[in-house]
């Protein structure tokens, strides 16, 4: 008998163990989610991120640029070629819109030896 009653202590402390184990599991899950909704709270509440209005000018400054290095390669101009607007810039071209200062600047294409230019100080190559 007393192996029986051994028995049927280990067993409820088994139980009372795997009890715990899962009611641990079960809080292990909520606590996660819960975590992971506060977290996501705080991404998409950030504001959105200005961006300067000087690197966005260099930025388009750039982008013209290699679209006026492209288009004298793939027209075999030579560096005092100066492309037209009409070239760089339209819907079957290289840049599909011209581009626009923030500010109100406005682009200066050049020849190819030059670096293309905005009319605001400050905002060059």
């Amino acid at each position: 008998m007393q192996g029986n009653e051994f028995d049927s202590e280990t067993r409820t402390d088994q139980q009372q163990r795997w009890e715990r184990a899962i009611t641990m599991s079960i809080l292990a899950v909520i606590a996660s989610g819960i975590l992971g909704f506060a977290a996501q709270d705080v991404y998409f509440t950030k504001p959105p991120r200005r961006s300067n209005p000087i690197s966005v000018c260099i930025a388009n400054l750039k982008a013209i640029d290699e679209a006026k290095g492209t288009w004298a390669s793939e027209n075999q101009k030579m560096n005092s070629d100066v492309p037209a607007e009409a070239e760089i810039f339209g819907v079957t071209n290289y840049i599909r819109e011209k581009p626009v200062c923030p500010l109100g600047g406005k682009y200066t294409l050049g020849s190819m030896c030059e670096k293309p230019r905005c009319s605001i100080p400050g905002h060059t190559l």
